[in-house]
């Protein structure tokens, strides 16, 4: 039970704070169209240190060409993921279904020491 638990509470912070981040990214402007992301962008640098002062000038970057190659490669591993993803997820939701309903049937359980404590007969 206290797995289970854990496990809930895991969860909804994830959600929490996944659901969070998208609220506040839609509030300040960053999904809007080009011109207002653009703006939000500004806005938030204004706050930032420069950082340029801290990256060594002899730092080898990769070519384009191959950030292109890793990003394709990247992009593709997602997809393939979250295609897995949304072909397990009836399995992933009735599992959690299942073990939602085991969870409040254990908390309800009423026991006959219970019903004495409260005063029954």
């Amino acid at each position: 039970m206290p797995g289970t638990m854990q496990k809930l509470l895991k969860l909804s912070v994830k959600l929490g704070a996944c659901g969070g981040t998208v609220y506040y990214t839609a509030r300040e402007g960053v999904w809007a169209d080009s011109s207002t992301a653009q703006h939000t962008y500004l806005r938030l640098t204004q706050h930032l240190p420069d950082v340029r002062q801290y990256i060594p000038s002899d730092l080898n970057l990769p070519e384009t060409a191959e950030m292109r190659r890793s990003a394709s490669l990247y992009w593709n591993w997602a997809v393939i993921g979250l295609s897995s993803l949304a072909a397990r997820s009836p399995y992933i939701l009735a599992g959690l279904a299942v073990s939602t309903k085991d969870m409040l049937s254990d908390m309800l359980v009423v026991t006959p020491e219970q019903v004495k404590e409260k005063g029954g007969s």
